[in-house]
């Protein structure tokens, strides 16, 4: 379960949150595929990266231990997709399907 409140556009259907880490290559790699399938629903999807060290009490917060993480809440915040790494082209058509459909 994620609180909303602790990111902005708290109020759009979906959060799409990447916890990150500095210097991490995959990171940004992901942050960039999730940018292209936040645009393709701006109205529905509010896309957040939480980087550590900078946000690292949002890291400490959720228990995150490994990144790049993606985590997709819906408007109540609970978990609907998690995934841990690298983002190949299947789940990012699942991701897609979520916010599009779900």
């Amino acid at each position: 379960m994620l609180v909303r409140s602790d990111f902005p556009e708290a109020d759009k259907p979906w959060l799409l949150v990447v916890f990150t880490a500095a210097k991490c290559q995959n990171c940004d790699a992901v942050c960039d595929e999730t940018q292209k399938l936040a645009a393709t629903q701006p109205s529905r999807v509010s896309l957040v990266r939480v980087d550590s060290p900078s946000q690292k009490k949002l890291h400490h917060n959720y228990g995150i231990e490994a990144v790049p993480l993606t985590v997709v809440a819906d408007i109540n915040g609970e978990v609907r997709a998690c995934h841990l790494g690298l983002l190949s082209p299947n789940t990012l058509s699942e991701l897609a399907e979520l916010v599009a459909n779900g």
